[in-house]
């Protein structure tokens, strides 16, 4: 059936050579943890010796307390709940052995209905019960108790056998689960029996997620606990959205030495151009008019560069997927399935963010050419034709 059959990730199947057909032994944490304490209990002595001192006050102080009554028995409310109740809780909440934890509770299950009573009576079942878990405390075999608890642990440690029946695209940017299976075998492993750790819903847009869990909230009430998606990993998000920052300053370097280089281009047209600089100034042409010149050959160049490279970006990202494509085939793949968990890399076309960009290169641009203008504007008309 479907409850024997996982499908795993990619980076689990790469690391340990899992192929679809496989058999998986699936081993849950708390089969380790129930081992592990089940070995630190025998380690110890009974509860008796382990706890000699109060064990022995306490139930001293039991069997003296028993006032015979018409219905049953009473025991004096102050050395019930002190001198009794207590101690014997405090032993019960220890890392002692599962029979003897057992025991232990049957005394304090059978006092609940006394401590609940204002005159703490008792019934002589109830004091039958609790005299028959003393003995059984009193004369336990640590070693047939350990040996009981040992054969006991091979129904727990037992792996489940799942088959592999699909491998899915993990990414080593996000948080993915390593397997997933049917919820009856999850459960079976967990020991949760039908209950569940969490329920996760599913939302057709994600940016939806915070109004319909404040929807939730309202609904269910203070006894349940929402976490979305943007809650879950905003260590992440904080980390990408300090990414793109770090990545407008590096765009913005990049836009400032591009207009450093078209500032050098306009001052090499600039020193080109003497003569014909000399001949305009030597025709009666102002020096508004030169610095006209050379900002509109600045704001034609940044125009042309800025719808240049607004237009192959977008067509960069438009086919982005036959670009990896062939950048696989020449076996350079810098955006990795593998890690990022994308085959074709995602991308959002943000126009306002775009048209920003395009207007800081024409405005840099522009800019640019009013250096190397300003100097030809103020150039000598006489040296300039004699090319000086």
């Amino acid at each position: 059936g479907i409850d024997d059959r996982v499908v795993v990730s990619s980076l689990l199947a790469e690391q340990f050579g899992i192929s679809v057909g496989d058999k998986l032994r699936l081993y849950s944490t708390r089969n380790f943890e129930e081992v592990m304490r089940a070995y630190k209990a025998t380690e110890n002595p009974p509860v008796r010796e382990a706890y000699a001192t109060i064990w022995k006050k306490a139930t001293a102080m039991l069997a003296a307390a028993w006032h015979p009554e018409k219905d049953g028995f009473s025991i004096p409310a102050k050395v019930l709940e002190s001198g009794i109740y207590e101690p014997l809780y405090r032993i019960y909440s220890a890392n002692i052995r599962k029979p003897e934890q057992a025991w232990l509770n049957t005394i304090l299950v059978a006092m609940d209905p006394a401590l609940n009573d204002p005159a703490y009576h008792f019934k002589a079942d109830d004091k039958a019960s609790i005299e028959k878990a003393v003995a059984a405390l009193n004369s336990s075999d640590a070693e047939k108790m350990d040996g009981d608890i040992l054969k006991g642990l091979k129904s727990i440690v037992l792996p489940k056998e799942a088959e592999v029946s699909g491998v899915y695209q993990a990414s080593q940017m996000a948080i993915t689960p390593d397997v997933f299976m049917p919820l009856p075998l999850a459960q079976n492993l967990a020991g949760l029996e039908d209950a569940v750790q969490g329920i996760a819903l599913r939302l057709d847009d994600p940016y939806l997620a915070e109004p319909v869990a404040a929807a939730a909230r309202v609904s269910l009430g203070p006894d349940w606990s929402l976490l979305t998606w943007g809650e879950q990993y905003q260590a992440f998000f904080a980390l990408i959205n300090q990414q793109r920052v770090m990545m407008y300053f590096a765009l913005s370097f990049i836009v400032l030495v591009s207009a450093f280089s078209m500032m050098a281009v306009m001052f090499t047209v600039t020193i080109q151009k003497r003569r014909e600089i000399g001949v305009m100034k030597a025709l009666g042409a102002a020096p508004g008019q030169i610095v006209r010149v050379f900002l509109y050959q600045g704001m034609i160049l940044g125009v042309l560069g800025a719808l240049l490279g607004v237009a192959l970006g977008r067509l960069v990202i438009l086919f982005r997927g036959e670009i990896q494509g062939a950048a696989r085939a020449l076996g350079f793949d810098p955006f990795s399935a593998s890690f990022t968990g994308f085959g074709k890399l995602p991308a959002f076309n943000n126009p306002l963010e775009q048209a920003v960009i395009a207007v800081m290169a024409f405005i840099l641009c522009s800019l640019a050419a009013l250096v190397p203008a300003f100097f030809a504007a103020r150039s000598d008309a006489a040296k300039s034709l004699r090319n000086l």
